[in-house]
């Protein structure tokens, strides 16, 4: 059971990078 919270927990930091980016790209578009 451990592991899906550690699963869970990579996802959730690989989205929030990635929404990083995107709010990185938007701010230096517009």
């Amino acid at each position: 059971m451990p592991d899906i919270e550690k699963i869970n927990k990579f996802k959730r930091e690989i989205l929030d990078s990635i929404s990083d980016e995107r709010a990185k790209k938007r701010a230096f578009w517009y």
